[in-house]
């Protein structure tokens, strides 16, 4: 598991989490590499301060300075939908049947930044245009999801209550 805290303006914190495949010292340096260009892309598309990020493997504090926009709060969200995209649990062999395949799941982000939203006049962003092509590349090489499949981004939402 992965976990990146965000500060908002009221110095409250939110967690984004995401499941990671399995960490071991073959994977370690590729699951950190992973991590920090997740971190850079939530960085690119909320408000808020990235405040701390714990992977299993290590627990740092990033910062405790909360963000200076006035709208960054956690009541601002993007809501992250994605597919359980693994059809397999046993690649290469292929014997043994995700039962999660093309399950959808989702999560939130908190202290989104509304300017990141690039379709007129919606709340969905499009996914193949910038920030969120760089976000979901990310995003997708090191979330798993609950049953451990590799996910695909289908839908993000902007979300504020």
């Amino acid at each position: 598991m992965y976990t990146i805290t965000m500060l908002d303006y009221n110095k409250k914190s939110s967690n984004f989490e995401v499941r990671t495949g399995p960490i071991n010292a073959v994977t370690l340096a590729g699951v950190e590499t992973q991590a920090g260009a997740l971190a850079a892309e939530v960085d690119n598309v909320t408000l808020g301060t990235l405040k701390k990020e714990v992977l299993q493997a290590f627990d740092n504090l990033l910062s405790n300075v909360p963000p200076t926009d006035k709208h960054a709060q956690r009541s601002s969200r993007w809501l992250i939908s994605y597919i359980d995209n693994t059809p397999f649990l046993d690649p290469p062999v292929n014997s043994i049947v995700n039962p999660a395949y093309q399950n959808q799941y989702s999560h939130e982000l908190p202290t989104a930044d509304p300017a990141s939203l690039n379709v007129p006049n919606s709340d969905i962003v499009d996914l193949t245009a910038a920030p969120w092509e760089a976000f979901v590349t990310a995003y997708e090489a090191l979330q798993r999801s609950p049953n451990g499949g590799q996910p695909k981004v289908v839908r993000i939402q902007y979300l504020d209550h």
